[in-house]
C-alpha cells in the first residue's frame, strides 16, 4: 500500500478533478457515497483542509477541525490503519482530540474500533416507493415551494432554530444554502415551505438521485419550528415530501436521522422506514486506560 503524508495546502485543480472523478464512478459503481456531500463541496470550492493523499485517489481521508477537534474522513467510508495513524499524529501536533468516522456500516458487520470510543451514530433509513399521503396540514398552514433569492432568510431562521443543538446543521450559513442552491441535483419545488400567514413553521427539504438501482429521493433536510411542534407537522411533512419524489418517478427513499433521535425513529418506522447502514463516529482514546487497582481481599 502506498504511504501516506499530509499537507496543510489546498490540492491543485488537477489533484481535485481526479478525486472528484474517482469518488463519481465509485458511488456509482458502490450505490453509495464515497465521500460524504459537505467533504465533496469543500473540496471543490478549496476550502482550508488536512489532506491525507497518496498516489491512489481511493486512498485519500479529508481532516478538518470542526466543533474544537479534528474530524475525519475517508474515500470510501471505512479508514484504514495507516490513515488513523497519519490522522492521530496530526492531531497531536495540532493539540486537537481526534474524531474518525466510518461510513455505510451495517448492523451485523459493526466491529469496535481499536483505540477508540464510540461517540455518535447516524442512522440511513430507506423505504420503497410509491406512497400515498395519509395526512393533512394543520389549519391555516399552507405548503408552497422554495423561492430562490427570496426565501434563504426565512429558512436560516427557522433552521437555525429547529437545529440549534446539532452539531453540522444548526450552523448551516447563507454561504452554504447558496453552495446547495448551486447543486446540479437543487430544485426549488422540491423544498417545500410551510407558512402559517407570514411565518415559516416547518420546512422538508428533499432530493432525487439516480444510480444504478433507479431513480432515488432523500428527505434531505426536515425541520419544524419549536414553536410549531407538537401539532403533527413533522409527519405532514414527510409524507408530503415523499409524495413529491413519488410524483417525480423515485422508487425508493431514504433518510438520515440520529440514533438517539427516539422521537423521530417512532416516526420512520411507522412510515415504513427500515435500517439501511450507519454512520460511525468514533472518538480517539488519547492514553492508554490506567491498569484496575486490585481489590482487597475480603
Amino acid at each position: 500500500m502506498a504511504s501516506l503524508w499530509r499537507t496543510t495546502d489546498q490540492l491543485d485543480t488537477h489533484q481535485v478533478a481526479v478525486l472528484v472523478d474517482a469518488a463519481s464512478s465509485w458511488s456509482l459503481a458502490h450505490q453509495v457515497e464515497a465521500l460524504p456531500e459537505q467533504v465533496m463541496r469543500a473540496l471543490e470550492a478549496g476550502d482550508p483542509a488536512w489532506h491525507l493523499i497518496s498516489d491512489e485517489p481511493t486512498s485519500y481521508a479529508q481532516a478538518e477541525v470542526r466543533g474544537g477537534d479534528l474530524e475525519m474522513f475517508a474515500f470510501g467510508g471505512d479508514p484504514s490503519d495507516a490513515q488513523l495513524l497519519a490522522a492521530r499524529e496530526l492531531a497531536g501536533e495540532i493539540g486537537l482530540e481526534l474524531r474518525a468516522w466510518r461510513r455505510h456500516v451495517r448492523v451485523h458487520d459493526a466491529m469496535p474500533l481499536e483505540g477508540f470510543v464510540l461517540e455518535r451514530s447516524i442512522l440511513l433509513l430507506e423505504r420503497p416507493l410509491p406512497y400515498e399521503r395519509t395526512a393533512s396540514l394543520p389549519p391555516g398552514v399552507r405548503l408552497e415551494a422554495f423561492r430562490t433569492g427570496v426565501d434563504e432568510a426565512a429558512w436560516l431562521h427557522l433552521n437555525a432554530a429547529a437545529f440549534a443543538n446539532h452539531p453540522e446543521q444548526g450552523d448551516v450559513d447563507l454561504i452554504e444554502l447558496q453552495r446547495r442552491e448551486a447543486a446540479t441535483w437543487f430544485d426549488p419545488n422540491g423544498f417545500l415551505m410551510a407558512w402559517e400567514g407570514e411565518q415559516l413553521v416547518g420546512a422538508c427539504w428533499t432530493k432525487l438521485h439516480r444510480g444504478l438501482a433507479g431513480l432515488g429521493g432523500e428527505i434531505y433536510v426536515i425541520g419544524i419550528a419549536p414553536s410549531a411542534q407538537g401539532r403533527g407537522l413533522g409527519r405532514v411533512l414527510v409524507e408530503e415530501g415523499l409524495h413529491h419524489m413519488t410524483t417525480r418517478g423515485a422508487d425508493h427513499a431514504v433518510l438520515f436521522v440520529e440514533a438517539d433521535n427516539l422521537p423521530a425513529l417512532h416516526l420512520y418506522e411507522a412510515l415504513g422506514f427500515s435500517e439501511r447502514s450507519r454512520d460511525e463516529c468514533w472518538r480517539a482514546v488519547r492514553y492508554p486506560p490506567e491498569e484496575p487497582t486490585a481489590r482487597p481481599t475480603p
